[in-house]
């Protein structure tokens, strides 16, 4: 597929910041649950130097919100992010179910209030992230749809000739947290 050229499409935006937002509402609101449904299916989320968190698809992901689920928010503590200016790269490519491909950077602080305490900075880094149109979902009968309409209402072709931009929720194939600091002041047990 041919990748895009010149700046990202308002509504693509809007797509992404809905993304963003989703995703910092999951950790800071809930359900947690949710968290994972951001990511396609062998999707990543590692975050380094502060407290090294690493987890490999899906399912990982789920398999980790239970557990802290079942264990409960320490405390009675809350976080809230705070994300600066999404800066999006469009990446030549999509492979597979993916029709649209995107390099996002974003500044991101958290910050962590405990009943009784003031709020304080949790962490402060970057969000590294690589984000995907994600057509897993599609079914056959509407590829075939895609296929009888063609380039001018669906979009640019995919590999396999099916055209598929902007068809199909965004998510995060890639979620890298980069912190600038080694130390937090308390223990991390949530995704950042």
């Amino acid at each position: 597929m041919t990748g895009h050229t010149g700046p990202v499409p308002l509504e693509v935006r809007a797509e992404i910041d809905d993304l963003y937002w989703h995703y910092t509402e999951a950790l800071d609101e809930g359900p947690l649950e949710a968290w994972p449904e951001l990511f396609i299916a062998d999707g990543t989320y590692r975050l380094h130097p502060l407290a090294p968190m690493h987890f490999e698809g899906r399912a990982a992901m789920e398999a980790a919100v239970a557990e802290l689920v079942a264990a409960g928010r320490p405390d009675g503590r809350k976080l809230r992010h705070v994300l600066g200016p999404l800066r999006i790269h469009a990446v030549d490519g999509g492979s597979g179910e993916w029709a649209d491909v995107w390099h996002i950077r974003a500044s991101v602080a958290v910050f962590e209030t405990v009943p009784s305490a003031p709020t304080h900075v949790l962490a402060v880094g970057e969000y590294r992230d690589l984000v995907v149109r994600d057509i897993s979902g599609v079914t056959d009968a509407e590829l075939d749809l895609l296929r009888r309409v063609g380039d001018e209402v669906a979009g640019l072709p995919g590999d396999d000739g099916v055209p598929t931009a902007g068809f199909g929720p965004l998510r995060f194939a890639e979620k890298v947290v980069v912190t600038d600091s080694e130390l937090a002041p308390t223990a991390l047990v949530l995704p950042l």
